[in-house]
């Protein structure tokens, strides 16, 4: 017993093993792998960033001129009525394309300059 009471007064030496810092450290950390993928990660990103400003702010309108040109066409196509039949199938009013010019006599102060110019852009005589 007396061996007994010794051993749990004596304090247990701790055998120490020196330590291998490269074991217990990230080998990410050592070769510097991660610094180097986390920057150009961060170069690539800011690049489609700069790239995004670009496209959404500063070209944006003519962008969207273009593709609006891409997509809208106008074409005229004048108005045409249908045909108007009487109950009988009788036809009461067609379209026809007709151009119409009138003149209020009342309202012309100069009859021959006005006979002039319908004349030049109409054709024919003024006197007519």
């Amino acid at each position: 017993m007396a061996s007994e009471k010794n051993r749990a007064s004596k304090p247990s030496q701790v055998t120490k093993t020196p330590k291998n810092d490269t074991a217990l450290s990230s080998p990410l950390d050592s070769s510097g792998r991660a610094v180097f993928l986390l920057i150009a990660f961060a170069v690539v990103a800011v690049i489609f960033f700069a790239r995004l400003v670009y496209l959404q702010v500063i070209v944006a309108d003519e962008y969207k001129e273009q593709a609006r040109e891409t997509r809208t066409t106008v074409i005229d196509t004048p108005p045409k009525r249908g045909t108007i039949y009487d109950r009988n199938g009788i036809v009461l009013a067609t379209s026809i394309e007709a151009t119409t010019i009138y003149a209020d006599p009342t309202k012309i102060t100069d009859p021959e300059g006005t006979a002039t110019l319908l004349a030049f852009y109409l054709g024919g005589e003024a006197q007519e």
